[in-house]
């Protein structure tokens, strides 16, 4: 289980939160921008979060289990 705080571009978190989190991360930039807005920084968050999932899942997978799949699943190619 996890929980997800996303701080304010200018304030980010209390200091109350950030001393009882496990983990604090930062998304580095390229510098085309000096930050992103929250829904943006949240989405980035999410999707490395899923991502990661769903490599620990697979490496950890059982031998002879189908394993999961890291993108969406190829459509089947009809003959005609």
């Amino acid at each position: 289980r996890a929980l997800f705080l996303v701080g304010g571009e200018n304030s980010g978190l209390p200091e109350e939160l950030l001393a009882g989190a496990e983990l604090s991360v930062a998304i580095p930039g390229a510098g085309g921008v000096e930050s992103l807005n929250l829904a943006c920084a949240a989405s980035v968050l999410l999707w490395e979060h899923w991502r990661t999932w769903q490599r620990e899942r697979a490496v950890s997978a059982p031998a002879g289990t189908s394993r999961p799949r890291a993108g969406p699943r190829p459509k089947k190619q009809h003959r005609r």
